[in-house]
């Protein structure tokens, strides 16, 4: 049976055909991303994409594919508008239960962190204030986190505030970040992390345009030793041909 929580929430209803005998996982998501505007996202630690599946659907869904595709296996999959996730199916709920279980003098704080339009955020860090202990929301923004009692929680995420709160007795904390617009400005994100603008652009000098007036024939010969870091060189004094290169 294929799990319950498989639903999907596609933006329009698309159908296609694949008629498929004994080919690769792999080769049937490439026919589909091709077909539709699907893409499929999934780790190879969880699909066994090498494994050879037969697939026939005239006409059909999304789902309706993927069904057939993952058919005895134990892969579910989860259709956010146009990204179908593969993932595997939630634990037993013994076992669940089990690995649930609250350390003593905790509360378990579960939330969605979204942006001031209501945009779940992925990512933002959820740290119990002064310690090392914190998760970060997922795709959906939501978020768990077991809490000792009376300690606060610092959510923060680049390019908006920090929030603090202190749950107390809640278990269940939604958390909307407003923007920071002077740390946008001041701040531009690298490749590496992030750095003050200061840091990523050059140092920058001017001068009047009265100090450029002097018996020169080309007016590119004024810049000479006016703009530190910057070298003119004059390669000949031919008549028309005397500008400086830089």
């Amino acid at each position: 049976m294929w799990p319950a929580n498989a639903a999907a929430a596609a933006p329009k209803a698309t159908l296609l055909s694949i008629n498929a005998k004994n080919k690769p996982v792999k080769e049937v998501f490439a026919e589909i991303e091709k077909k539709t505007e699907y893409i499929f996202f999934y780790s190879n630690d969880i699909v066994d994409v090498n494994r050879r599946v037969s697939v026939d659907v005239k006409n059909g869904t999304i789902e309706t594919v993927l069904d057939q595709i993952f058919r005895s296996t134990d892969n579910s999959y989860e259709i956010k508008d146009r990204q179908i996730f593969i993932v595997k199916p939630e634990k037993s709920a013994a076992k669940k239960s089990e690995s649930a279980r609250q350390q003593p003098g905790t509360n378990r704080i579960t939330g969605t962190v979204t942006d001031a339009k209501g945009n779940p955020l992925a990512g933002v860090n959820v740290i119990v204030k002064g310690t090392t202990i914190g998760v970060s929301s997922n795709i959906d923004g939501t978020y768990v986190i077991d809490v000792p009692l009376h300690a606060s929680l610092v959510y923060s995420y680049i390019g908006y505030l920090n929030q603090e709160i202190t749950p107390g007795a809640e278990s269940i904390c939604n958390i909307v970040l407003n923007e920071d617009n002077r740390v946008m400005e001041e701040v531009v994100v690298v490749g590496f992390g992030q750095q003050k603008k200061e840091s990523v652009i050059g140092a920058i000098q001017s001068f009047k345009t009265s100090d450029m007036k002097m018996p020169a024939a080309n007016l590119t010969n004024s810049f000479a030793g006016r703009i530190a870091g910057v070298i003119s060189v004059q390669q000949s004094g031919e008549p028309g041909a005397d500008g400086a290169n830089f």
